[in-house]
């Protein structure tokens, strides 16, 4: 739903699945870079129905003026916003989104590109299928439109001079005291009632980091910036093709590298 009211322009969502992680991409984002996400906050509802009240969880989110990308025809890579495009790349390699669809992403009326939907994000990005075979599940659509153009060099400079550690410690931080202040919201016996409300999609007010994604993200962020800094120093055009080349995993071994994998995928799939 959507809530309009003079300068106030909101999208209202009953029972978000994972409103922690949605919380979690946008205060990591907003830590490295430009706007890339909508602002968002979760709040209980209090509804009096004659002499009972019903209480549920709500996600309030700042509302992206724009189209999807679904509904747009392709944007030339010189007509939209390359600075803030290019922080959207580098944040995707360290969230590695799970459904980065077309219709997740706005184009607003200032060419700037929003993802509106993250809380499937930390995933693996390649999962071995039934008979040997590999799914990428790494999903981001602006990596299918623009995969070989020339990233910022401004921007790409501004993310090399991040101090990693710090930077995600005190996200870390941040994620730790938020996801105490949502868990505060329900007490146990109604975040259970809610959580068995739906379960396909079941609520949850905690932050559902896998084992091991910390320190993924830890190792990524390290490595990003390494190739970055070798491949600025070098004079060398860096392209969003090239940072797929960058990602890993430490949950699974293979012959070849996961970075090597998703690129080519995604190169596979321009032809």
């Amino acid at each position: 739903a959507r809530l309009q009211y003079e300068n106030i322009d909101l999208h209202i969502k009953e029972t978000p699945i994972h409103p922690m992680m949605e919380w979690a991409i946008h205060n990591l984002a907003s830590r490295l870079g430009d706007e890339l996400t909508s602002v968002n906050e979760l709040v209980r509802f209090d509804v009096q129905i004659g002499s009972q009240t019903r209480s549920y969880p709500v996600l309030i989110s700042e509302t992206i003026r724009g189209k999807t990308l679904r509904d747009l025809e392709k944007r030339n890579w010189n007509q939209i916003d390359q600075k803030q495009l290019t922080w959207m790349f580098l944040i995707s390699i360290l969230t590695r989104p799970g459904d980065g669809r077309y219709s997740n992403y706005i184009l607003s009326q200032d060419q700037k590109v929003y993802c509106i939907d993250n809380d499937i994000s930390f995933g693996e990005p390649v999962i071995r299928g039934s008979f040997g075979g590999q799914n990428i599940h790494f999903c981001s659509a602006p990596f299918c439109d623009y995969l070989n153009e020339p990233l910022h060099q401004e921007v790409l400079k501004e993310f090399c001079s991040l101090d990693s550690d710090q930077t995600l410690n005190a996200w870390l931080k941040d994620v730790i005291e938020k996801e105490t202040e949502y868990l505060i919201l329900f007490n146990e016996k109604e975040r259970k009632e809610l959580y068995e409300k739906d379960k396909n999609n079941p609520f949850q007010p905690t932050i559902l980091f896998r084992e091991g994604t910390i320190a993924t993200l830890t190792l990524q962020f390290h490595k990003l910036k390494n190739f970055l800094q070798e491949s600025l120093e070098k004079k060398e055009i860096i392209t969003p093709n090239k940072l797929l080349q960058q990602l890993i995993s430490l949950r699974q071994a293979k012959e070849e590298p996961i970075g090597s994998i998703v690129s080519k995928k995604y190169a596979a799939a321009q032809t």
